[in-house]
């Protein structure tokens, strides 16, 4: 029998690459027949390698000072939890975000994505095939109409099972707006996104897939600074207020 406790996010997300002997794939493909979970983390690893090998040409480099508060980041956990584990160290109570999200998430991101492809979400959900928000995570036609109807503070059951919760508005550097959200499903990764009003549609700018924690109402400093980072370094505004998001919204012809 599989143990799925060591169905890790890294494990999978090699078996999605291609990248794990054969007697570890079998683990996997094993444990993938009886977890919905572990069949839907596989199924975004690999569409989401695909849609980054396909748009990597369009995509431009990261700005140095990104890549290198992200390297600082991953050091900087790796030395928390390699802390953490000496027997001789007691432990203290976890760091907290600076932010309460609506839905707890892990400690450790599981994806990072930086979209900008023109991927766009309509009012009417999917077309020609594709799901809505161009990647299967966000494949939830109500997404669109409650970004361009719901105020930041909002949490939205959809008829889907899931939850979104609608986080807070920007404008960016080309006087879009932006709404951060937290689309969390009843089971597998919960996936906070940035989406910006252009042509007519809501398209995504970046999504990130985190676990759910087992407890608490915080996430933890190191799980979601990487998101915080891109937020600074996007050329995204101060959040609104409220006055100042129902101002833009209507101004779109929405109705928040």
């Amino acid at each position: 029998m599989t143990d799925k406790t060591k169905m890790t996010d890294e494990l999978i997300m090699a078996y999605a690459d291609g990248q794990l002997p054969d007697a570890e794939a079998q683990e996997v493909e094993a444990a993938a027949r009886t977890d919905a979970v572990i069949r839907e983390k596989i199924d975004l690893y690999k569409e989401t390698a695909h849609r980054l090998k396909a748009a990597a040409k369009d995509i431009p480099p990261v700005p140095d000072a990104l890549a290198q508060r992200v390297s600082s980041l991953l050091e900087a956990d790796t030395a928390e939890r390699n802390l953490g584990a000496s027997d001789n160290v007691v432990a203290f109570a976890p760091k907290k975000w600076i932010r309460q999200w609506p839905a707890a998430l892990a400690a450790s991101i599981t994806l990072a994505i930086g979209l900008g492809t023109g991927i766009a979400i309509g009012p009417s959900g999917t077309s020609a095939g594709k799901p809505p928000f161009g990647i299967a995570a966000l494949a939830d036609p109500e997404i669109s109409e409650a970004l361009s109807n719901a105020g930041s503070g909002s949490s939205i059951a959809l008829g889907s099972g899931a939850t979104l919760n609608l986080i807070a508005s920007f404008v960016d550097a080309d006087d879009e707006l932006c709404r951060e959200f937290d689309y969390e499903k009843a089971t597998g990764p919960s996936i906070v996104s940035v989406a910006c009003h252009s042509g007519g549609t809501w398209q995504p700018r970046i999504a990130i897939a985190a676990n759910k924690e087992q407890s608490g109402d915080f996430a933890p400093a190191s799980s979601l600074e990487a998101l915080e980072t891109w937020l600074l370094s996007s050329g995204l505004g101060e959040p609104l207020d409220i006055a100042g998001e129902k101002r833009l919204l209507r101004e779109l012809g929405m109705k928040p």
